[in-house]
């Protein structure tokens, strides 16, 4: 299995402190679950995370990661802490 790039995340919130890694309270994502982790590289198809988000909605923790594949479709990738799948959007780069 092809594992996402979980580095550029660390490194990204680390380095940049910028809201693309932010709650929607503003607190940063310092950490995802491996459970989380797991079920994104699961449905990433080898792409690299360019945005993670975390928020809580009806008592449950949501790990959100955009992900930009090498041909430019983007997959948006919803999670709880326990891996289980809630939404899973993906968008196909157009070329003209």
């Amino acid at each position: 299995m092809q594992g996402t790039k979980w580095l550029t995340v660390a490194a990204t919130a680390g380095l940049l402190l910028t809201g693309a890694c932010a709650t929607n309270d503003g607190k940063r994502v310092t950490s995802v679950p491996l459970a989380a982790q797991k079920t994104i590289d699961q449905y990433a198809e080898g792409g690299t995370i360019h945005e993670m988000e975390m928020e809580k909605e009806h008592g449950i923790m949501l790990y959100e990661a955009e992900v930009k594949k090498a041909d430019g479709s983007k997959i948006k990738i919803v999670v709880n802490a326990e891996g289980k799948l809630y939404k899973l959007d993906r968008k196909e780069c157009k070329h003209d």
